[in-house]
């Protein structure tokens, strides 16, 4: 519980980063709990950051990128059946390590229907064969303001939950077992978003953008040394 905490006082205040932080701990501590009751829980967390958020929500563009995560998502789950995860751990690793590179020498993406679509796509084919779908959206949005990519992402993300955990279920990898596991993950998600909130005052004047870039370069390391063990 104190794990999920502070993950998702992270997530709350920036915006995501929760299963990141979380899941290779969790999966130390109870296997059962990752990644099905981590994804389940943190609907509570996504859905109160979208509520406490929605004026600031992006709807124009993140519409787009709820398409190109379902999409995304049924493609990766079709062709992992199919083809190595591995080599698709390594490829979007180094991707990301690429874009965030990029980003920080000063490239700049900007907001489109096309760029969301497309990090929307590749979000939902890097979650469905990876795991880690976040940074794909927060390197498109990672000029946003604070609160406009904190709503914006938690949108995307109530829809990207629901997919995932669908997703789980069909393949059999979720089920009424793991509610229990749900049960004890959701007081760390509603605690988390709790502390986040005094949080998003103090961000309100700071720039997210060095949070974010670390983040999603710290995904990226993870997902290839998970690669590099699997």
């Amino acid at each position: 519980m104190a794990i999920v905490t502070a993950a998702a006082c992270i997530q709350g205040a920036i915006g995501f980063g929760m299963a990141l932080i979380a899941a290779p701990i969790l999966v130390f501590i109870e296997p059962a709990l990752v990644p099905g009751p981590l994804v389940a829980s943190a609907f509570v967390l996504v859905v109160c950051v979208a509520i406490r958020d929605r004026s600031h929500v992006n709807f124009s563009t993140v519409r787009f990128s709820m398409i190109g995560n379902a999409f995304g998502a049924f493609a990766g789950a079709s062709v992992l059946a199919m083809l190595d995860p591995r080599g698709f751990g390594i490829l979007f690793g180094s991707l990301v390590l690429f874009a965030v590179g990029l980003s920080a020498v000063g490239v700049h993406v900007a907001v489109t229907r096309s760029s969301a679509l497309a990090a929307g796509l590749l979000g939902g084919f890097m979650s469905a064969t990876a795991a880690i779908g976040g940074p794909p959206m927060a390197l498109v949005y990672q000029h946003a303001g604070a609160a406009r990519f904190r709503g914006t992402l938690s949108v995307y993300f109530i829809f990207s939950t629901c997919v995932t955990v669908s997703a789980l279920v069909w393949v059999g990898a979720f089920g009424w077992d793991d509610l229990p596991y749900v049960a004890i993950l959701v007081p760390g998600q509603v605690l988390g978003f709790a502390l986040s909130s005094p949080m998003t005052r103090w961000l309100a004047g700071t720039s997210i953008r060095p949070f974010i870039l670390g983040l999603s370069a710290a995904a990226a390391v993870v997902l290839l040394v998970r690669v590099g063990l699997g």
